[in-house]
């Protein structure tokens, strides 16, 4: 190989490791945000399960109430299934 060819293969490779050391794509957030967001993102998740299963324990009070008036003759259990109803609509919505 003469020198002029290996100039070029050089020329060639630097600049393709120049283009790599840019990242050709769009800048990287810094890591301070990224952890900033997940800690965002971590404390709306534990709201969420907080809230979660403050729906799922007063839903258990509900259920039990209408399993016990619900064997004894003629109760009336339909305001009881209304309040589950409200709580069954308000975690979707959660």
């Amino acid at each position: 190989m003469n020198i002029i060819s290996k100039k070029r293969i050089y020329a060639v490779l630097i600049t393709l490791l120049l283009l790599l050391l840019n990242g050709c794509g769009e800048p990287q957030e810094p890591a301070v945000n990224q952890i900033n967001h997940l800690a965002q993102n971590s404390q709306a998740i534990e709201k969420g399960l907080e809230s979660l299963s403050n729906h799922e324990q007063e839903d258990m009070k509900l259920y039990n109430v209408i399993l016990s008036q619900g064997r004894e003759k003629k109760s009336n259990v339909t305001g009881f299934l209304e309040q589950v109803e409200t709580h069954i609509r308000a975690k979707n919505y959660s």
